[in-house]
């Protein structure tokens, strides 16, 4: 787990459930847990078989095997990390000004190879 600061790169929050994840695994999310009954916290981790019990709350406080001392946290909420594509398209939706108008188009001919 990695904690972050910045969220910018990062989609709006989504209420988690309890219910198991329906995100992909390798998908990359910022989450914040609860630890202990009261102890919260964050961190930015790859969604993957391993970390699945932290998303299904009927594990949380159950020891983790092998790692002694350690008990499952619960997902309370989660943002999925946006693509590169993703915050270049939502710079375009927040700035259109240097889009071109379908009336102002370059036509073929107007357009070099390279």
């Amino acid at each position: 787990m990695r904690a972050v600061s910045d969220l910018s790169e990062f989609g709006p929050l989504v209420r988690h459930n309890g219910a198991g994840c329906s995100l992909s695994e390798g998908v990359v999310v910022w989450v914040r847990f609860e630890e202990k009954p009261g102890i919260f916290g964050s961190a930015v981790v790859l969604v993957c078989a391993e970390n699945a019990p932290a998303w299904d709350w009927t594990r949380w406080q159950e020891p983790v095997a092998g790692h002694s001392g350690f008990r499952y946290v619960r997902i309370l909420s989660y943002r999925v990390k946006r693509t590169r594509g993703m915050i270049s398209l939502c710079e375009i939706a927040a700035d259109p000004g240097h889009l071109i108008d379908d009336e102002n188009a370059p036509s073929g001919r107007d357009l070099v190879s390279a």
